[in-house]
């Protein structure tokens, strides 16, 4: 009976999270209505459920994928792979397996041919995705909310909808974080005027 009760106020805890997070999300949308670099709250969940599937059916697709360290991100329809395979046929394979994903506009195939990174790797990458976010909010040439930043063995992708000059600023920054070893930029840019 205490586990039911426990898993209850988990499963509590949970809805009550998603519900706030999805009102911060579409607050960003109903504060600046006519900004065109604000995702709705419709796209943000689609693209959460972009990834979840993408990563899923790589996984399902091989053997190999699936022992593989392989993560899937998802910004406005455009998906990153980023991680390590041992092979460019794994890494041709990982693309294919979501190609025809209907809710994908572009695949970013940025696997790398090398062995899984360490858990301290991976913690690594955390910190870093960590500090260059904390720097891209706290710098007035960027609109932090429409940049997502991941970190892949030191390498830092930036994806979102932003002008040019945005970007040059979110590069700059991510640039200037100690241990970033390079920037790739995935972004989307918005017409300029």
């Amino acid at each position: 009976m205490k586990t039911f009760v426990l898993l209850a106020g988990i499963a509590a805890v949970r809805i009550a999270f998603a519900s706030a997070a999805t009102l911060a999300l579409g607050s960003c949308a109903l504060i600046y209505p006519d900004d065109p670099s604000n995702l709705s709250v419709g796209t943000v969940i689609d693209d959460k459920s972009t990834a979840l599937l993408a990563q899923k059916q790589i996984e399902e697709s091989s053997p190999e994928l699936e022992a593989a360290h392989i993560v899937v991100t998802s910004y406005d329809g455009v998906v990153l792979i980023a991680g390590q395979v041992s092979s460019e046929a794994q890494k041709t394979a990982a693309a294919d397996a979501i190609k025809n994903v209907r809710t994908i506009k572009r695949i970013h195939n940025e696997l790398e041919l090398a062995g899984a990174t360490s858990y301290l790797a991976r913690a690594n990458d955390g910190t870093l995705t960590t500090s260059v976010k904390a720097r891209l909010v706290a710098d007035n040439n960027v609109h932090a909310d429409h940049i997502k930043v991941v970190t892949e063995n030191g390498v830092v992708y930036l994806m979102g909808l932003v002008s040019r000059s945005e970007s040059e600023a979110a590069v700059e920054v991510a640039r200037n974080v100690y241990g970033v070893q390079r920037v790739v930029t995935l972004f989307e840019y918005l017409p300029s005027g």
